[in-house]
């Protein structure tokens, strides 16, 4: 067994809206999400199966082109190969990801 912090993993700034820490085991990815109001992410696809378990704040979130607004203590399940969209909708919004399998290559969809 080995114990974490994420405060000790790295920080990965992408945007000034969007920031992460991740941490990558043999079969799933793990990813600490921190979003600024003003964020809107990519639409995309991935292989791997996701589950988002929005810690604190507020997001939109499309899922083949269906929107649905979800909060602190709600968690969304997206199925590989679903194409799908985020969006802050406050400050600060934090969200725990699980992706598995931890490896995938995210695919931008129009």
């Amino acid at each position: 067994m080995t114990c974490y912090s994420w405060k000790d993993l790295p920080l990965e700034t992408a945007t000034p809206f969007k920031s992460r820490r991740v941490f990558k085991g043999e079969k799933i990815k793990v990813i600490l999400l921190t979003l600024r109001l003003g964020h809107i992410g990519e639409r995309h696809r991935h292989q791997s199966e996701q589950i988002s378990h929005i810690l604190k704040g507020k997001v939109k979130v499309k899922l083949n082109r269906k929107e649905r607004m979800v909060q602190t203590g709600d968690f969304i399940h997206i199925p590989k190969n679903q194409p799908h969209q985020i969006e802050a909708m406050e400050d600060e919004t934090i969200i725990l990801e699980i992706f598995s399998p931890a490896e995938y290559q995210k695919v931008i969809c129009k």
